[in-house]
């Protein structure tokens, strides 16, 4: 930490601690600590590209906003061959219902879990294993040719089958081409 930096923190408090370039702070005003870590410029600008996963989104008018009833995707996962008795089937209808307006997979995934965790009250392992069953179920249970259009060649080198995120993802484009979107 460059010295301006530090005599300007200093200047509404006192250091009190200094752990390499780490730095604690007392608040002179206040009975604050503040720990004051330095940070280049690409792991600010990654940590508040992350951050702005979880803040809410401003209606943003110029794109289309899409969205499914429960019973809309209700009955989808019901035609690809997931019955309504396995948990995964609610897990994989919240989350379809949550991604259906986003693009990036892998930034939303935390999000989409974070809402199905709340929502029904149980750990992120859970609601991937069941999720994961559902999407077996089909499999083992569904048309075919259905679910390789759905699907398509989004499947797991491993299992034959889609990973989860790929899964909801997959979902999402069939409702939105069924929907002509």
């Amino acid at each position: 930490m460059g010295d301006v930096t530090v005599r300007k923190i200093l200047s509404f408090g006192e250091e009190i601690a200094s752990l390499g370039n780490a730095h604690i702070i007392k608040n002179k005003k206040e009975d604050t600590f503040y720990l004051v870590i330095p940070f280049g410029s690409t792991e600010i600008t990654n940590a508040g590209k992350r951050l702005l996963n979880f803040l809410p989104r401003k209606d943003d008018h110029s794109a289309k906003s899409i969205t499914f009833s429960e019973q809309t995707v209700a009955s989808f996962l019901s035609d690809i061959g997931i019955p309504e008795n396995v948990r995964g089937f609610y897990y994989l209808r919240t989350a379809v219902m949550t991604a259906v307006n986003e693009e990036d997979k892998e930034h939303v995934s935390g999000h989409i879990y974070s809402i199905l965790t709340s929502e029904y009250n149980t750990s992120v392992s859970k609601i991937e294993r069941n999720i994961r069953y559902a999407v077996s179920v089909a499999f083992d249970r569904g048309d075919p040719s259905l679910l390789s259009e759905v699907f398509g060649s989004s499947y797991s080198s491993d299992t034959g089958r889609p990973t989860n995120l790929d899964a909801i993802y997959s979902i999402c484009s069939a409702l939105k081409k069924r929907a002509d979107v």
